[in-house]
């Protein structure tokens, strides 16, 4: 979520932060789900949804609390896996996820 709000990614020619977040939010009528995975309070959090830039679309934000055995889920874990062969991500990711990874490529190096 911290890089969704960070306008370094909405350089030219990129549109503006604001720009994609309108058609993200408002044109498509989307929502951004973020997990809590337990290392943030909910003061930061608080804080970090009414900062400027991102207040405006703290409606369309929804946090939910990932429970405690996978919060070390991420996609850096998930790239890391891969990498090594995916042998790690036995028990880590569904078995139809784990497919999908490989069948499509996902994560590979080009």
């Amino acid at each position: 979520m911290i890089r969704f709000f960070d306008e370094k990614y909405y350089q030219p020619p990129a549109p503006s932060m604001h720009a994609a977040l309108s058609t993200f939010f408002v044109d498509d009528g989307s929502t951004l789900a973020c997990a809590r995975r337990g290392d943030i309070s909910p003061e930061a959090e608080d804080h970090f949804l009414n900062r400027e830039g991102v207040r405006e679309w703290r409606d369309r934000v929804v946090m939910f609390d990932v429970p405690e055995d996978v919060r070390g889920v991420s996609s850096t874990m998930v790239r890391s896996a891969v990498a090594e062969g995916g042998e790690r991500l036995d028990g880590v990711l569904l078995e139809s996820v784990r497919r999908i990874v490989k069948e499509r490529g996902f994560y590979q190096k080009l």
